[in-house]
């Protein structure tokens, strides 16, 4: 393995996926990864969901947006939203993802 390999950002329609040292992570759609490849092999069973409970109603998550902060070769800042709500930041540096 390379001792540095940049980071790699694609945006896709709905979504975007994040490379790092052989591994992709997809967001489409959706706040949680819904594919992680590494070794050009998916390690998900299926898209990662996340449930909200509104008492004893669960809530449904609804207009995913993102937003680049900031990208460049050591590092990728991307704010996650649904539902008009900001979710989670999420922090790609180097040494894979946080």
């Amino acid at each position: 393995m390379n001792s540095f390999e940049p980071i790699r950002l694609e945006e896709k329609q709905n979504g975007f996926v994040l490379g790092v040292y052989g591994r992709t992570y997809e967001f489409i759609d959706s706040v949680m990864p819904t594919r992680i490849t590494t070794v050009e092999k998916s390690i998900l069973y299926s898209p990662i969901t996340l449930h909200a409970m509104f008492g004893d109603r669960e809530g449904e998550w609804q207009e995913f947006k993102y937003y680049i902060v900031s990208y460049d070769e050591e590092q990728c800042v991307i704010i996650l939203s649904a539902n008009t709500r900001k979710v989670s930041p999420i922090l790609v540096t180097y040494a894979g993802i946080l």
